[in-house]
C-alpha cells in the first residue's frame, strides 16, 4: 500500500475525529479508511487510535506520530512544488545540428537570443551538409530543409524557403539562358548534394511539379561552394532563395538588385527573421536600388509605412526599422 496515502488517511482521521468524516473528506468509504489505518497500525506495531462505538481518540503514540506524519507530507509537498517550478524553467545542454550555410545564417543570432532568454541553458551547434542521425549522434534538435522521411521523431515547420536556379552572367552569355527545365539537359549542372541527394531536380509549373533526373557535371557537399562554382562560370546550380542577400551587391548570380530584393522579401514574408537580420548586418553591401526595391515590396504588403506595422514578427520589425533609408 502507498505509505504516503496511509499518512494522509491517518492525518484526516486525526483532524476530523472519525473514520466516516475522514472518508467524506477524502471522498472514500469508511471501511476503506478503517482498513488503511489498521494496516498502518499493524506495520508500525503501535495502536494510534482508541476506538469506541461513540468516538475515536488518539493515543499518546498517535499524537507523537501525527507530528512526524504532517512534517513528512509537508516536506513532500515542498519538494514537488520546487520540482514543478524547475520543470517550467528550461535548463540543461541543448545540442543542435543544421546544414552549414543555413546554420551560419540563422543559428548564431537565434541561439544567442534563446540563451539570453534562458540563462540556465547551454548550447552547442554542429553544422554538417549531410543528414545526421539525431538519436545515434546525440542531437536534441535538427534543422532540416525539404521533405522528411517517415520516422518517430517530432517535426515542426518553422519557415519556408524557395529553391532557385542560379548561373553567372558570363556562363549564360556563353551558353545561353535555359527557357524551360528540359533545356537544362544541354547545360552543365552543379549539384549541391544536400539539396539533391538522389539527383532529382524538381521544378514548379503552376500547381504541378516537374521532376527531372539530371546528371550533374560537378557535385559538391557545401552549398556556398556550389554557388561559388556557379559564380565562377561552372554552370547552373540550385540555391535557397534566402541566400539572395549574398548577391544583392552585384557580385553574385542574381540578375539584378530587384530580383535579390524579391528573394529576400519572400523569405522574410515566410517568417524567416534571419533574412532581414542578415540584410541589416550587411547593409553596407547593398545598393540603393536594392533598398528602394525592398522597401517598395514592404509598402505594397502593408508592412512598411515609415512607422513599421503589419504582421511581421517583432524581430523582423526591429530589423526593418534599422534598415538604411533608400536614397
Amino acid at each position: 500500500m502507498d505509505r504516503f496515502n496511509e499518512l494522509k488517511v491517518f492525518i484526516s482521521v486525526a483532524e476530523t475525529g472519525g473514520f466516516a468524516k475522514a472518508a467524506a473528506r477524502l471522498r472514500s468509504s469508511p471501511p476503506a479508511v478503517t482498513r488503511t489505518v489498521a494496516a498502518l497500525e499493524q506495520r508500525v506495531g503501535v495502536q494510534l487510535f482508541n476506538r469506541t462505538t461513540r468516538m475515536v481518540s488518539m493515543t499518546e503514540a498517535g499524537r507523537r506520530f501525527l507530528e512526524h506524519a504532517r512534517r513528512i507530507l509537508t516536506d513532500l509537498d515542498v519538494a514537488e512544488s520546487e520540482l514543478a517550478g524547475e520543470s517550467t524553467m528550461p535548463s540543461g545542454h541543448l545540442t543542435i545540428t543544421s546544414p552549414v550555410t543555413m546554420g551560419r545564417m540563422m543559428l548564431p543570432s537565434i541561439v544567442t537570443d534563446f540563451l539570453h532568454a534562458h540563462p540556465h541553458v547551454t548550447a552547442k551547434v554542429l553544422l554538417f551538409d549531410r543528414i545526421t542521425n539525431l538519436i545515434e549522434e546525440g542531437f536534441d534538435v535538427g534543422l532540416r530543409v525539404g521533405q522528411l522521411p517517415d520516422s518517430s521523431l517530432i517535426a515542426r515547420q518553422v519557415g519556408e524557403v524557395q529553391r532557385i536556379l542560379v548561373a553567372s552572367p558570363a556562363y549564360l552569355s556563353k551558353n545561353g539562358t535555359p527557357k524551360a527545365p528540359t533545356d537544362l539537359k544541354h547545360h552543365s549542372m552543379i549539384a549541391f548534394t544536400g539539396l539533391l541527394p538522389n539527383r532529382e531536380w524538381v521544378f514548379g509549373e503552376g500547381k504541378t511539379a516537374r521532376r527531372l533526373m539530371l546528371k550533374p557535371r560537378f557535385e559538391i557537399n557545401d552549398a556556398a561552394a556550389a554557388i561559388a562554382a556557379a559564380e565562377g562560370g561552372g554552370g547552373n546550380a540550385t540555391a535557397m532563395a534566402n541566400l539572395g542577400w549574398m548577391y544583392a551587391n552585384g557580385t553574385g548570380v542574381a540578375k539584378d538588385p530587384r530580383q535579390a530584393a524579391e528573394w529576400v522579401f519572400k523569405a522574410v514574408k515566410a517568417g524567416n527573421d534571419f533574412s532581414i537580420k542578415q540584410m541589416t548586418e550587411n547593409a553596407s553591401a547593398y545598393t540603393k536600388q536594392f533598398r528602394r526595391e525592398f522597401q517598395r515590396l514592404m509598402k505594397e504588403a502593408g508592412v512598411y509605412d515609415g512607422r513599421i506595422g503589419g504582421s511581421f514578427g517583432p524581430g523582423t520589425r526591429r530589423a526593418i526599422e534599422a534598415l538604411p533609408a533608400a536614397g
